[in-house]
């Protein structure tokens, strides 16, 4: 619902972007989870692009990322992700598993997204994510803790979506 102060009246937003309360009935089973942050990757934005000019346009995801937590909602779908961002992202997984101890930040171009998992000497794992379907207009931040035994699945599922959506080169 959007508030409109001159009209002093809620309004219903189109139907495409009403709060999403059930991801996985809309989207299926996510692709990767962590914490309450959730990812499908539905697909390279533009299947021709293989034949694009530029490593970008030959890269881009299509992608729903989804966060709740109490009393919020946040939902951003679309070309948001670059493959080698993924890889990049899953590599500094891997060490922060391997050394249980630094910081994986998954930081796309497109600033819809921002994941940041930090592990510290003593065993912690926190999570922060910024995520928006309106940068422009609109921040979310989350901050969670995690128990780092999830960490091998959470790579696992990283591993899977690179194999199924490896980087391109023009």
């Amino acid at each position: 619902m959007i508030y409109h102060a001159r009209t002093a009246r809620l309004r219903a937003r189109p139907a495409i972007l009403r709060p999403v309360e059930n991801p996985e009935a809309a989207f299926g089973k996510p692709d990767f989870r962590l914490g309450r942050l959730f990812l499908w990757v539905q697909g390279f934005e533009n299947d021709e692009a293989p034949q694009a000019d530029n490593v970008h346009d030959a890269n881009w995801l299509r992608i729903a990322a989804f966060y709740a937590s109490k009393g919020s909602r946040v939902l951003v779908s679309g070309g948001h992700l670059l493959t080698f961002e993924l890889e990049k992202w899953l590599g500094e997984l891997r060490q922060v598993q391997d050394e249980m101890e630094g910081t994986a930040i998954l930081e796309p171009l497109e600033p819809n997204l921002r994941v940041e998992l930090t592990a510290d000497s003593l065993g912690h794992l926190a999570l922060q994510v910024e995520i928006s379907p309106d940068p422009g207009s609109q921040e979310h931040l989350f901050r969670e803790e995690l128990d780092p035994s999830i960490l091998p699945g959470r790579i696992r599922e990283l591993e899977e979506i690179c194999r199924k959506y490896p980087a391109r080169n023009p």
